[in-house]
């Protein structure tokens, strides 16, 4: 055992344990830590890494481990604090087993490859980005970055919190593995996971893929600069949504939405939300706001979208109204200012009214209207909920009734 406080400024290699226990523990030269333990013993005290350690296992315990211009290479982060207060670097895989890693205001650490090999990070604890003004960034450095594991990436709601990248750079958000607060997303996501916007405005600037959930929460706003695709796509009722100009929502799961408020849903000019299951399951869609009937009343003073696609072989698109958005006292409709229902596609209208623009006018779709659509299949048939549907629609509105008057309890 190595223990104690102050500095190391030998190259160790460390076969035993190397323990920060009375103070701060400034290690400044490089570690190979291959069948060794590095760790923090007491609350009080701090293990400082200025230097490279390779391999091994980190354990901050009670205590704290600072990052300051450090390299990690192949290492396993134990349960406990660690904070980047330098520009740092994880090369190749590593393992976050319960870590709090903390990336502090205006710091940013480096995810690279080994070589060749592109890193997976196994995150079962929460890497946050703590900016609240300077750039702090979580940095895909020429490499496709897999983030793995039942754990977060937290970003603060201040807009330079930034996942981003460099060169061929990107990250894939793997099952069970969630993004989620604020900040800004400008690398490349192959979202397998979940992307959830609660935390402020969570900004979006560059392609979002893959089949993972998206979620808005907790009054935040998701602001999409770029196109996005995704499995399930979920608002809660306070939250907001922004389409830039000429930007695509692409889903091949469920769309709800619990909204009241129109000027929360901003679709620019020229948007799209495209349905494209392709036969992967049956997607609902809801629908939302006072039906207006034939009236063009209705497409700027209600939940209405710039233009819908249903699209794809065998895509099987039904409307539902489930959620309560603030009319539950008159009939709900949706109402779409351009759709095309494409060949090889079905719309199951579901007893419920959709509206559109055709030939310049209002228009309510009937069963059998596909050939004006564009050559898919509409038809008006029930379709059956499933209990365990109608038991997640439950709890998520009585969530948002206790969460809305939070000095007491209401059952719905």
């Amino acid at each position: 055992t190595i223990e104690g406080g102050g500095s190391i400024y030998a190259p160790v290699e460390n076969k035993g344990n190397i323990i920060a226990n009375n103070g701060t523990m400034g290690i400044y030269a490089e570690i190979t830590n291959d069948s060794g333990t590095i760790s923090v013993n007491g609350s009080e005290n701090i293990l400082d890494l200025r230097s490279t350690v390779t391999g091994g296992n980190i354990n901050p315990g009670e205590g704290t481990v600072q990052l300051y211009s450090a390299t990690l290479t192949g290492t396993t982060l134990g349960a406990g604090k660690i904070n980047v207060t330098g520009n740092s670097s994880i090369v190749g895989d590593t393992t976050l087993s319960g870590t709090d890693l903390s990336i502090q205001n205006g710091k940013t650490l480096y995810l690279k490859k080994d070589g060749e090999n592109n890193p997976t990070i196994t995150n079962n604890g929460v890497i946050s980005l703590d900016g609240s003004g300077w750039q702090t960034n979580l940095y895909a450095y020429d490499a496709v970055v897999t983030l793995t594991g039942n754990g977060s990436v937290k970003l603060g709601s201040n807009g330079n919190n930034r996942l981003t990248y460099s060169g061929e750079g990107s990250f894939i958000n793997d099952t069970n593995h969630t993004i989620e607060g604020g900040g800004s997303i400008y690398a490349p996501v192959e979202n397998k996971g979940n992307i959830i916007a609660n935390n402020g405005t969570m900004r979006i600037y560059n392609n979002i893929t893959g089949n993972g959930s998206v979620s808005i929460k907790n009054s935040a706003t998701l602001a999409l600069n770029q196109n996005l695709e995704a499995g399930n796509f979920s608002m809660e009722q306070g939250t907001t949504l922004n389409v830039a100009n000429n930007k695509t929502i692409d889903l091949n799961g469920d769309f709800t939405f619990s909204q009241i408020d129109e000027s929360k849903w901003q679709w620019g000019t020229n948007t799209t939300l495209v349905m494209s299951g392709e036969g992967i399951c049956n997607q609902s869609l809801e629908i939302g706001g006072y039906d207006y009937g034939q009236d063009s009343t209705g497409f700027s003073n209600n939940f209405d979208l710039e233009k819908l696609v249903i699209d794809g072989e065998n895509t099987y698109v039904y409307l539902i109204d489930l959620i309560d958005n603030g009319n539950r006292s008159s009939n709900e409709a949706l109402y779409v200012s351009d759709l095309d229902v494409l060949t090889g596609a079905t719309l199951n209208l579901n007893g419920l009214n959709l509206y559109t623009i055709y030939n310049g006018s209002p228009y309510l779709v009937c069963a059998g209207d596909g050939d004006k659509f564009g050559g898919g299949e509409i038809i008006n048939s029930p379709v059956p909920i499933p209990e365990s549907f109608w038991l997640l629609i439950s709890a998520t509105l009585c969530l948002l009734v206790i969460n809305k008057k939070k000095d007491r309890w209401v059952s719905i």
